[in-house]
């Protein structure tokens, strides 16, 4: 059968990068399962996020880890949920939640970094190796671009040309 996303080539770039992402989460998952009970893929970044910045306000969380707002909280109050994380509120704003890690959920993230994170970092590293050039500095190179201009704005660009 033919890869028609693969065909499209820029095309269909979201979608390659996206099911590229899916496939290497759930390999990761997979071995997260085995070996770090607890731990998700999709839960991650926040945890880490915790570990190296500290207790965080969901404010902050979004603007660490570039995803949407409702996106963290569900994150947060699954790991709440697991005893992973916990919620505060800021003195005199009760609007403001801060989340933190637990001792359960710092225990967890120190046994990840000291077993799993190195094989996980080593591994996808020697995936992307061979490249001629770094694919993280691609990966940099594409969200600064999309953080000057939308995609959608270039697109409409080019639409523009078209009807010119």
């Amino acid at each position: 059968m033919r890869d028609v996303v693969r065909e499209l080539g820029y095309l269909c770039l979201g979608t390659r990068m996206r099911r590229i992402g899916e496939k290497l989460q759930a390999e990761t998952q997979r071995v997260l399962d085995e070996n770090c009970k607890g731990l998700t893929t999709a839960n991650f970044p926040l945890l880490a996020a915790l570990d190296q910045l500290g207790t965080l306000t969901v404010g902050e969380l979004v603007q660490a880890l570039d995803v949407r707002q409702p996106n963290v909280t569900r994150a947060a109050m699954q790991l709440e949920k697991q005893g992973l994380v916990s919620f505060g509120i800021i003195a005199g704003d009760q609007r403001k939640k801060t989340v933190s890690l637990t001792a359960q959920g710092e225990a967890l993230i120190n046994r990840s970094k000291d077993t799993l994170w190195p094989s996980v970092e080593a591994a996808a590293s020697e995936l992307c190796g061979d490249m001629p050039v770094s694919f993280l500095d691609l990966l940099s190179d594409i969200e600064a671009k999309l953080s000057e201009t939308a995609l959608s704005a270039r697109i409409n660009t080019h639409l523009a040309r078209e009807d010119n």
